[in-house]
């Protein structure tokens, strides 16, 4: 073996100078400039477009939705304008200062009135007719009512109390109790509407005033 791997070395020399050496290159950048070239015709002339990259959406134009046709609009219904309620002929609604139910006087002379019959406002026709008129009054003082303190007196409007009436208190009304007091109208002739006010008094003073109140038609 000693004696073969002089000759292997020997021989690799001799093949070695035997090769044909390559020539360089005349022009390197004439040589880029071709290779350049053949790989650019190799290249296939036409390249289809880069296909999408999953999970990247896409701009495209909205979707034109179609028009809705509006509904059709409610009139709404007209407002409600409420009726009043009508007035029973002959009873108006009281005045705001009505003496009904109400406390007059001072705290030793002070009624109220509690009811009268008939009503005021009543519808009569034009007849001369006697009427009486019926007044419920409280002594809601301290002191009694009797004839030698308290009298009654006309205070204005139609008198229209019948011939022979006395007006005065027909009994005595004690503190605290109720009493009533009557009058006898003749109910006139003519068509209009009247008024009879009255009172009663202690000396020059009106500590409980009343009316009564009449529609002739």
């Amino acid at each position: 073996m000693k004696k073969f791997f002089p000759i292997l070395g020997l021989a690799a020399v001799f093949f070695a100078a035997c090769a044909p050496v390559a020539a360089p290159l005349a022009d390197p950048q004439s040589a880029i400039e071709t290779m350049v070239a053949a790989t650019v015709a190799a290249l296939p002339t036409s390249t289809s477009a880069p296909s999408q990259p999953a999970g990247v959406e896409t701009s495209l134009p909205p979707t034109q939705l179609p028009t809705q046709t509006p509904f059709a609009s409610i009139t709404p219904f007209p407002s409600f304008t409420p009726v009043p309620s009508e007035v029973p002929s002959g009873t108006p609604t009281p005045d705001a200062g009505s003496e009904y139910n109400n406390i007059q006087g001072t705290p030793n002379f002070s009624c109220q009135i509690t009811n009268q019959v008939p009503e005021d406002w009543k519808i009569y026709p034009p007849s001369g007719r006697l009427l009486t008129v019926v007044w419920e009054i409280k002594n809601v003082g301290v002191k009694d009512w009797n004839n030698q303190e308290v009298r009654l007196e006309f205070r204005g409007g139609e008198r229209m109390v019948a011939k022979g009436t006395t007006p005065e208190l027909s009994a005595p009304i004690l503190a605290g109790e109720t009493g009533v007091i009557m009058l006898t109208f003749i109910l006139p002739t003519q068509i209009n509407q009247y008024v009879s006010r009255w009172a009663l008094m202690r000396g020059r003073d009106s500590f409980c005033e009343f009316s009564f109140q009449v529609n002739i038609k």
